[in-house]
């Protein structure tokens, strides 16, 4: 996901120097692609740090949430709750990465609204890599259709505490 960055600086050194040149659409152009590129990368590191704080939460309210008592933002969260998370695939030139969404609390959360508008983006932005882009694009798709990420609380505790082993 940071090579986005990277991608930033040249659409900006771009912009820039068409700007030098004296070729105004263009710079404009460059600019707010990216403008736009940043707002992706902004969106899903904003994902990826909820993702984290929520598994911190878990781990640090586990025996509340085994007891059935625990609540996270006012939604009762048991060892049985299950949790969603979609993907998105964008792609630029010879990049292509899968950003995956916030864990999403089924039955609470617009789980199909959200993968629906995560799919959305894979097809208009998946693409966009050689070689990667079209099957990284397939993949998440069809993880997406079939909504592969659902795991329970409870799954969740034992990956993060298996992973810190």
């Amino acid at each position: 996901m940071w090579g986005l960055l990277f991608f930033i600086a040249v659409y900006i050194g771009v912009g820039i120097y068409q700007l030098i040149n004296g070729n105004i659409e263009v710079a404009l152009f460059s600019f707010a692609f990216a403008t736009l590129i940043f707002g992706i990368f902004y969106f899903f590191k904003k994902e990826r740090d909820y993702s984290n704080d929520f598994c911190i939460w878990a781990m640090e309210n586990k025996e509340c949430i085994y007891d059935g008592k625990a609540e996270y933002n006012g939604i009762r969260i048991t060892p049985d709750t299950e949790i969603v998370r979609c993907s998105a695939c964008i792609s630029i030139l010879f990049f292509s990465f899968k950003a995956p969404s916030r864990f999403l609390i089924k039955d609470y959360h617009h789980t199909y609204l959200i993968n629906f508008v995560y799919s959305i983006t894979t097809l208009l932005f998946g693409w966009w890599a050689f070689p990667l882009g079209p099957i990284n694009t397939i993949k998440v798709l069809f993880n997406n259709i079939r909504m592969h990420e659902r795991i329970t609380i409870e799954y969740l505790i034992y990956l993060i505490e298996d992973s810190e082993a």
